[in-house]
């Protein structure tokens, strides 16, 4: 059995990450790609010869408690502070308690710390402080298990330092073994320069931000688990261009955070991984004061995914600019939108579940390149608006070119623009609102369909839309004479008995509007309701269904673009 979703025409896939294209469609329904003027540079401080060294240059550096030994020239010790003063490679093993271990290297030093069943605690300020060094490299040794910690409260409080692991250099962290730790002051993890992590599988629990690198922090591999009081992985830097970016390549990270799971300034992009994140509880109430979004970026978020679920009290995805979702498994839920961005929300691939949201997705313009789209909100499934409250023309854009899209709505419109739609390709499947004045499509300007399939069940209201004039394809407009309740079959059959559509919406109606390249000037056509259909109605629509029993409706002829038809009633008899 052939369904919609066969239906989809090819459309383009857009692999090439890197070079993180964008792709812009023309309101008469071109497409034309175009690069993005602002390619994202991700800055890179490592270099080959990180990750490598010889064993006889390691120089030792034991805990016992409270007692500090090293027979390194380079190691100075002061009671239960061990501070590193050359380049150089270090093996941290055995476990201080209230002590610290300090770099303080020239500025072009290269230190590696190695970390064997490494365990320090401070109860004056961070178990790991790295004053200064050109790049401090931590190796997580195969098979062990580190722990750092600080205290609720600092010796000599300030903004910085203000992590038990705190560095002011770049800092890089990889390696097979274990690292736990433990922010009780206020972050976890911070680098006020670049923050690399490679491989490792580490732990964060912290009061404040978990993991901060302040210009940009990437990783690349490893399995990490953030529980934060305050943001979960953040990059804040916004006074320096090419800074404030966060960049995940890969890994497994889980993050719980109080306030926003990743936070960029700037730029957040993925080019693979698999990330879940849960901000301020989950989706069942957004009333802190606190931003509690899964992903927000003050520029663009660039989504490239492995699998991304995020269970958000604020929007799950947003930015003050660009959205790009170029492939991947996202499961979103939230208490607001679910995809929000003030200029552009595109979506070029991957397959995207919204099962909560206030609003799917809200931004001024919307472009559905391709990939899969499945939507259930509480308002408008796609809201095109420039932030106005009112219906007037704002500019706003919503535009399908491909894919797959359905969309389930409470109490919203299916897509509401406050200026234009285009529909030039794709499958678009909308159950509607059951109560007016919301409707399955309203617009406030241009409504054009050139190509693919729209389909969509709504109210009889003053504010329902249909397609202009200037549309290139046939549509049907349905008006029923009284409201259908949930789950009513709506079946069009061609004049020799050959199904066209079958649809089942999961709210009540009172409306149907249905556009395809299946609908041909001069033929004639059957629509009718109730009866029986053959097998599944995935997303509740089929194109191929044995239908049965139905009530006829009217038989009419299509000689226009649009045909609309009125007061469809059940008194005829099939």
């Amino acid at each position: 059995m052939k369904i919609i979703k066969g239906l989809k025409l090819e459309y383009l896939y857009f692999f090439i990450f890197t070079a993180l294209i964008t792709y812009s469609c023309s309101k008469d329904g071109s497409n034309e790609e175009k690069p993005d003027n602002d390619t994202i540079m991700v800055p890179n401080h490592e270099d080959k010869d990180d990750y490598s060294w010889e064993e006889s240059s390691v120089n030792v550096i034991a805990f016992n408690i409270n007692i500090i030994n090293s027979t390194s020239s380079s190691v100075t010790i002061a009671g239960k502070k061990a501070t590193i003063t050359k380049a150089g490679n270090y093996r941290l093993e055995g476990e201080l308690n209230d002590g610290q271990l300090i770099v303080d290297a020239p500025d072009d030093a290269r230190v590696r710390l190695i970390l064997k069943n490494c365990r320090i605690q401070n109860n004056s300020g961070p178990a790991v402080l790295i004053k200064r060094s050109l790049k401090t490299i931590i190796f997580l040794e195969d098979q062990t298990k580190n722990k750092l910690s600080d205290w609720p409260s600092y010796s000599d409080p300030d903004d910085e330092p203000n992590a038990a692991l705190f560095s002011k250099s770049d800092l890089t962290i990889f390696g097979n073994g274990e690292l736990e730790v433990f922010g009780q002051y206020k972050d976890g993890i911070t680098s006020k320069d670049g923050l690399l992590i490679k491989s490792g599988s580490i732990k964060v629990q912290t009061v404040d931000d978990g993991i901060r690198g302040k210009d940009n922090l990437t990783i690349e591999d490893g399995t990490i688990m953030i529980s934060s009081g305050g943001d979960g992985i953040k990059s804040d830097n916004e006074g320096t261009e090419g800074t404030g970016i966060v960049f995940i390549d890969g890994g497994r990270i889980h993050i719980s955070a109080s306030g926003d799971g990743i936070l960029a300034s700037t730029q957040f992009t993925s080019n693979g991984g698999i990330l879940k994140i849960i901000t301020g509880g989950g989706n069942t109430s957004d009333t802190s004061s606190l931003s509690q979004k899964g992903i927000k970026a003050g520029s663009k978020v660039m989504l490239a995914l492995d699998s991304c679920d995020i269970d958000a009290a604020d929007h799950a995805i947003d930015s003050d600019d660009m959205i790009e979702i170029q492939s991947g498994n996202y499961m979103l839920k939230t208490a607001r939108a679910a995809i929000h961005s003030n200029n552009q929300a595109i979506i070029h691939n991957g397959i995207i579940n919204i099962s909560r949201a206030m609003e799917g997705c809200e931004s001024k313009i919307i472009r559905i390149n391709g990939g899969e789209l499945h939507v259930f909100s509480i308002d408008d499934g796609l809201s095109g608006t420039d932030g106005y409250d009112v219906e007037v023309n704002d500019g706003s854009l919503i535009e399908f070119n491909g894919g797959y899209s359905v969309f389930r709505t409470m109490h919203g419109d299916g897509i509401d623009s406050n200026g234009d739609i285009f529909v030039n390709n794709g499958t678009v499947i909308i159950h509607g609102p059951a109560d007016a004045p919301e409707v399955g499509v309203d617009c406030n300007n241009i409504f054009n369909i050139s190509g693919g399939l729209l389909l969509a069940s709504g109210t009889n209201s003053d504010l329902f839309n249909y397609p202009d004039s200037t549309s290139t394809q046939n549509s049907l407009v349905f008006f029923f004479e009284s409201k259908q309740t949930a789950s009513t079959l709506f079946h069009l059959s061609d004049q020799q008995g050959k199904p066209i559509i079958t649809f089942q919406p999961s709210n009540q109606f009172q409306s149907v509007i249905f556009s395809s390249p299946s609908l041909t000037s001069g033929s004639s056509y059957s629509v009718y309701l109730n009866g029986s259909v053959s097998g599944d109605l995935p997303d509740g629509a089929g194109t191929d269904n044995a239908y049965l029993s139905g009530n006829l409706l009217s038989t009419f002829q299509l000689t226009d673009k649009l045909t609309i038809l009125r007061n469809l009633s059940t008194d005829i008899e099939p």
